[in-house]
């Protein structure tokens, strides 16, 4: 985007904020099953030193707390017979630091296996690996387009909390909805899911609106749980307004099908008066 448009959340004023740490993610597919719990987080021995390299000083080291996903040990159908999806999450300082990732990653990768190799079950998880994928924070800024690589977005300090994050209707452009860990109400699964949840409600209504105002003359509202073609697909909506879903608030939703009233939430809209 061009220089001067966004005022409040311009380039300069982002350097300003708080962001969150990164994460260097190690995915494996390997050849066996290991009877470890689906959740393993493994804590620095030191783990002050650990929060500080972090958040303060940005800097690696050989003491670093850990999580491990063994899902398969829960859902067999990840992984082919007899084998494991494994995932390994270590949190690490964001693109503030002055790591070099390109250098780091295959050292810093050997390192982490061999302290999952010391601190879990998987004794043997280097000889048993098939395929992997490594992301660096390096990876998420430059591949993923995630700001500083800062992959859980703005920090959670007091200033950036809740209704004090970017709203989910963004304030300097139209049309524009925010939605996830950056916008309102913050990062972790049930807000990310709220966060969708009033993006998409702000989202209808806008189109609602849009759709009343462009109503020939004459014509009034329509009766509470009308039915309306939307695309190729048919909705029904409540409070005298239907409401112009884009398609993919729709995905997975058979043609021919038309929720109730009492089902499809996104479409409701303000009574017309």
């Amino acid at each position: 985007m061009e220089p001067g448009i966004l005022k409040r959340y311009s380039r300069e004023n982002l350097k300003k904020r708080e962001f969150s740490c990164s994460t260097f993610m190690i995915y494996l597919g390997v050849k066996k099953r290991y009877d470890m719990d689906h959740h393993t987080i493994v804590f620095a021995k030191d783990y002050r030193s650990n929060v500080r390299n972090i958040f303060q000083d940005r800097t690696l080291s050989d003491d670093m707390s850990f999580y491990v996903q063994n899902a398969s040990i829960t859902d067999p159908t990840l992984a082919p017979e007899g084998k494991s999806t494994i995932y390994i999450l270590v949190p690490i300082g964001n693109r503030l630091g002055a790591t070099d990732w390109a250098q780091e990653r295959e050292p810093f990768k050997q390192m982490m296996l061999d302290l999952v190799t010391r601190r879990t079950p998987m004794k043997d998880l280097r000889e048993q690996i098939e395929v992997e994928r490594v992301i660096t924070p390096l990876d998420w800024e430059e591949k993923g387009r995630i700001y500083l690589g800062a992959t859980f977005n703005l920090s959670h300090t007091f200033a950036q909390l809740l209704y004090l994050r970017p709203r989910n209707r963004f304030e300097e452009l139209d049309n524009c909805f925010l939605v996830v860990g950056g916008t309102h109400p913050g990062s972790g699964l049930p807000t990310i899911y709220e966060s969708a949840r009033i993006s998409s409600n702000l989202l209808c209504r806008n189109t609602a609106s849009r759709s009343r105002a462009e109503q020939p003359p004459g014509q009034g509202s329509r009766s509470a749980g009308s039915i309306r073609r939307v695309g190729d697909r048919t909705i029904r909506t409540r409070g005298g307004a239907a409401a112009r879903l884009p398609s993919f608030l729709l995905m997975g939703l058979p043609a021919a099908s038309a929720p109730g009233p009492d089902r499809l939430h996104l479409a409701q809209a303000p009574s017309e008066r």
